[in-house]
């Protein structure tokens, strides 16, 4: 993303995670009063209404487009500056598509999706930076901690023995103190894959307890769909995934903070 020097020294000192990925723009249901982008649209977004405090320096978002008209991008922005030549998703007919991206805020505490085509777009709130935040970002090399395609390891596969998710089934991977993650750890960055999906749907991706209703990826039926996401771990260290489609999952983590 694109930041003044000032706005990158804030991310760097910390950072909070959200209790829950919280919705906070979703056109389908005209939440917070936004309704389907037209071509050319720009949206606000106040994140105080996705539990961000006063004070937060930016935000980690999934950000989803559906039912697009055409092809093209969506581009995410602290609001009052001119919209930056770069895309955060790039958009196509007749197929959901979703990327994370950590926007920083304006001083009010907004941020503004620029969408080229008209669709229908989601915007989850994963977290917020912030210069009062208790956790630190520790990158590590890639390292695959679900593969429901593995047919003998459980702590891999979660239980699936090679076979494919069933829906609305939750599955549970303990993570917190295991395969090189400390225990201290608080929340992951891990970039997740659907493939071999038997239906269209989605996958939700959280730190277990209350399923919050917000979608991780979603999918067409025989597509293989990979996303980013930054995820708060429950106070036992553990995941929790579940698809609303039968689906080979896999779970790839490249930090975590603690």
């Amino acid at each position: 993303f694109q930041a003044e020097d000032g706005i990158r020294d804030k991310l760097v000192t910390g950072v909070q995670t959200c209790a829950l990925p919280i919705s906070l723009l979703d056109t389908t249901a005209a939440l917070n009063g936004v309704t389907r982008l037209a071509a050319g649209q720009t949206v606000r977004g106040q994140v105080s209404k996705a539990g961000v405090p006063a004070g937060a320096s930016a935000v980690a978002l999934n950000i989803t487009t559906l039912n697009t008209a055409s092809s093209g991008f969506i581009t995410a922005f602290p609001c009052g500056i001119a919209l930056p030549t770069v895309s955060n998703v790039n958009v196509a007919v007749g197929a959901a598509r979703q990327n994370l991206a950590v926007v920083p805020l304006s001083s009010a505490g907004e941020v503004c999706i620029y969408s080229y085509p008209a669709t229908d777009l989601k915007v989850d709130v994963l977290g917020y930076y912030s210069t009062s935040g208790v956790a630190r970002l520790t990158p590590t090399a890639p390292t695959r901690v679900v593969d429901t395609r593995d047919l003998s390891r459980e702590t891999m596969n979660a239980g699936t023995a090679g076979a494919r998710i069933a829906p609305a089934t939750v599955y549970t991977v303990d993570l917190g103190g295991e395969r090189g993650i400390p225990a201290t750890a608080k929340a992951l960055s891990v970039n997740v894959t659907v493939t071999s999906v038997s239906a269209t749907g989605s996958i939700t991706v959280w730190g277990c307890g209350t399923q919050p209703p917000v979608k991780t990826i979603n999918f067409t039926a025989g597509a293989t769909v990979a996303n980013a996401v930054q995820v708060k771990l429950s106070t036992t260290g553990t995941l929790c995934f579940s698809g609303t489609t039968n689906a080979h999952v896999i779970v790839d983590v490249n930090g975590w903070w603690a």
